[in-house]
């Protein structure tokens, strides 16, 4: 049986449905969670490009982790079961996304 995860984009109100990364669709998983990251403004944190900065208020710091810890759920969310055992020690999104693309690509 094939899962498959949707996305809501709020601002739109559009749905993508990606198939969970099961170890067989690296190339088209990665390429499709990417454009879900950067449409929900996630892809910079997953990338680690986008940081707090260390004289952020509560306010911004608090919006920051969130989104740091959407864009973790977003990728635990869109993998299978069979999969999840590669992340589960990670902290962050950005761990995640090294670790994910380390194992698939190198066996690759």
């Amino acid at each position: 049986m094939t899962l498959y995860i949707s996305f809501m984009m709020a601002a739109s109100d559009s749905r993508w449905s990606i198939e969970r990364l099961n170890g067989d669709n690296w190339t088209t998983w990665k390429f499709q969670t990417k454009h879900v990251l950067l449409a929900k403004g996630l892809w910079n944190i997953t990338q680690g490009t986008e940081v707090l900065a260390d004289e952020a208020d509560d306010a911004t710091t608090n919006a920051y982790n969130s989104r740091c810890q959407n864009a973790l759920s977003l990728l635990v969310m869109s993998i299978e079961t069979s999969q999840l055992y590669l992340i589960t020690s990670c902290e962050t999104a950005k761990d995640a996304w090294e670790v994910l693309k380390q194992h698939f690509e190198s066996s690759a």
